[in-house]
């Protein structure tokens, strides 16, 4: 819902530790309240993800990168 192409793909480089790895690879902490995404290599939340009322809240402060491939 958030993004508009497949996200699982995308290259997430690590705030703390500077692991790259796919959106697909990071540790997924979820609940009814929202989505933690963590590095898997030094644990840090790189992606919180909460759904409220009014709409989405997004914070990606644990990601220094994010590539997105292009669509062909």
């Amino acid at each position: 819902e958030v993004f508009a192409v497949e996200m699982t793909a995308a290259a997430a480089v690590c705030e703390g530790c500077g692991r790259k790895a796919a959106v697909a690879e990071l540790v997924l902490y979820g609940g009814a309240l929202g989505a933690v995404l963590r590095c898997p290599g030094c644990d840090l939340a790189m992606i919180r993800l909460a759904a409220t009322p009014a709409g989405h809240r997004l914070d990606m402060r644990g990601v220094a990168l994010l590539r997105i491939a292009r669509a062909a």
